[in-house]
């Protein structure tokens, strides 16, 4: 797998692109193909503009990422998951998968 990513013939799926996921995307995205995913669509918008959301990086971090943010695939692979959790039909995607889930610390 490792040298159909390198050869760009498979991409790095990215799940989550809050404060971790997205800077962990945009650098596997330097060397790789990417396609980050996230559930809201406003903050799809923004990355797909060149904007973080979360406020941590400027444009510059996503110059030179061969990444693509987007919205609709990841709800209809969340259609696939099996009831016993995270596990994605073979055919879901035609590419490699990272999930990255990072519990948010509760703002009090």
């Amino acid at each position: 797998m490792y040298h159909k990513l390198i050869k760009k013939e498979a991409k790095l799926a990215v799940i989550g692109l809050g404060y971790v996921g997205l800077p962990i995307a945009l650098e596997f995205a330097r060397k790789i193909s990417v396609i980050g995913f996230d559930i809201n669509a406003s903050r799809i918008q923004q990355m797909q503009n060149h904007i973080d959301p979360s406020g941590e990086l400027d444009k510059a971090a996503f110059e030179g990422a061969d990444i693509e943010f987007t919205k609709e695939e990841l709800t209809a692979a969340l259609d696939d998951f099996s009831s016993r959790g995270l596990a994605f039909r073979k055919d879901a995607f035609s590419m490699a998968m990272i999930a990255v889930r990072v519990a948010s610390p509760k703002l009090c």
